[in-house]
């Protein structure tokens, strides 16, 4: 389908390149992520997603398990900062169960 003038000309405004970039360093994290994995035997990759889903669910403030209401701006903020840390940590990983 032939896109219109009016998409061929749209600009993003900066909040919109925000989110533009956000969800391409996260597309890039998951296939980094992903091929990582691939590379790992699976039986320890198995065992290993074992004890990250027992982490995971173990602590729900710590890892966030689903989006705040549309209208709760700081319940959404802080589901944002919680990917943003899960996703960029301060000190990159030294190994995949980190």
């Amino acid at each position: 389908m032939p896109r219109s003038q009016d998409a061929k000309q749209w600009q993003p405004n900066a909040f919109e390149q925000d989110m533009i970039d956000q969800i391409a360093n996260y597309a890039v994290i998951a296939e980094r992520c992903s091929a990582h994995l691939r590379s790992l035997n699976i039986p320890g990759v198995k065992r290993l997603w074992r004890r990250v889903q027992a982490d995971f669910m173990a602590d729900p403030v710590k890892y966030p398990s689903a989006l705040a209401q549309q209208n709760d701006i700081g319940g959404r903020r802080q589901f944002q900062l919680k990917c943003k840390a899960i996703c960029f940590p301060p000190k990159p990983p030294t190994s995949p169960e980190e």
